[in-house]
């Protein structure tokens, strides 16, 4: 049975926008949720990810501008930011559109 991770955007703190799974998460997981996260949020295209020892980063393009999407496996946090100060300057509109999706 395939799991059907659903991804929530909660809040805006700071310069990062804080999102949650609807179910208990692992590193094994995160490719299912990247796609899902693309899949709910198709204004939003992906360019890569990146893989270290406890977090991936998935890094995307929105209206030309730079965000990461994180997440942290041990502490099962995800959130996003910017990477330049482009999309520093748009992420409360970003957080506006995920918020209305």
């Amino acid at each position: 049975m395939t799991t059907k991770f659903i991804i929530k955007c909660n809040e805006l703190i700071d310069s990062n926008i804080i999102l949650t799974c609807n179910q208990n998460w692992s590193q094994e997981d995160i490719a299912l949720i990247v796609e899902q996260f693309f899949h709910q949020y198709p204004q939003c295209q992906w360019v890569e990810s990146l893989e270290g020892a406890d977090r991936v980063v998935a890094r995307l393009l929105w209206q030309q501008n730079h965000f990461q999407l994180n997440f942290e496996c041990y502490s099962e946090s995800i959130w996003l930011d910017s990477e330049d100060e482009m999309a520093q300057m748009n992420i409360e509109s970003f957080y506006a559109v995920l918020k209305g999706a």
